[in-house]
């Protein structure tokens, strides 16, 4: 779980970098209030491979490192909690 407060002067992330084996994936996160904040899972090329706030929330991927980000978009104040869920499908 993420807690962000404040007001973003720019994109306000919180990043950590984990190994996943190869396999499909989906990205959730829940809030405790509020709706700025977001997740989104980059693969180690920087392409993003899965947001936890649209359409493209699930995905095959390789096994690597990937960085797992929390977001507050820029000028958004906030004061909420988000925890990312990502599960293996298989």
């Amino acid at each position: 779980m993420v807690h962000a407060e404040g007001t973003s002067t720019g994109w306000a992330t919180v990043r950590t970098t984990t190994a996943l084996p190869a396999g499909e994936y989906t990205l959730e996160h829940t809030l405790g209030s509020g709706d700025s904040l977001f997740c989104e899972l980059k693969s180690p090329d920087g392409t993003v491979d899965l947001f936890s706030h649209s359409s493209v929330n699930r995905a095959t991927i390789p096994a690597g490192d990937y960085q797992m980000i929390v977001s507050v978009p820029p000028s958004k104040t906030v004061d909420q909690a988000i925890t990312p869920i990502l599960r293996k499908l298989n």
